[in-house]
């Protein structure tokens, strides 16, 4: 009887290890991997804040909320009547396009008269410009101007994370990508 016990204790530990091996094989390949390649820039934009003309009574707020609320990445839309302020909480690591966010602002019927973003990320400067990136696979990218400022944050920063604010809007050159005319900005923490 004693023997059969023993058998079975094995046998469960054998069964039961056997069931982490792939868990633990996968886990050092995962870190392996990353190990073997760059780290991948991550950035967050927590909140964009819009302001918009022509937004007066309850009815227009519905209308906006409605199709703001759509747009992929969007967690939440608060509406301050008061000023025509619009508040979009996102996703972490996500960034409405400048396209989609104008689109569906002019589609409620309304003008979008500003926007104030601040996002973290991986400065890059290439070729005399200067822009901001993360995502998997093709990057997220927020295009940076700002004079003084930017020229302070190059000097300072390119190649690392940081975190800028300012007003933006949509890029001539890739209307899916917004331009940030940097107010603030500091290392990354």
């Amino acid at each position: 009887m004693q023997d059969h016990d023993e058998d079975r204790s094995r046998n469960n530990k054998a069964r039961s290890s056997g069931a982490r091996l792939p868990v633990v094989v996968g886990g050092l390949l995962a870190l392996l991997l990353t190990l073997g390649h760059p780290a991948v820039a991550r950035a967050d934009v927590e909140e964009m804040v819009l302001r918009i003309d022509g937004l007066a009574c309850p009815f227009c707020a519905f209308g906006i909320e409605k199709k703001l609320s759509r747009l992929e990445g969007v967690q939440h839309v608060d509406i301050q009547m008061d000023g025509g302020i619009v508040t979009l909480t996102l996703a972490p690591g996500t960034l409405v396009s400048a396209e989609k966010l104008q689109s569906a602002v002019s589609d409620a019927g309304f003008t979008l008269a500003s926007l104030e973003l601040t996002a973290t990320g991986t400065l890059v400067t290439q070729d005399g410009e200067s822009r901001l990136e993360w995502g998997d696979g093709e990057p997220v990218v927020l295009e940076l101007q700002g004079g003084e400022r930017l020229e302070q944050l190059r000097a300072h920063a390119d190649g690392t994370r940081v975190c800028v604010s300012g007003t933006a809007r949509a890029s001539d050159r890739h209307p899916e990508r917004f331009v940030l005319d940097i107010t603030e900005f500091a290392p990354a923490s």
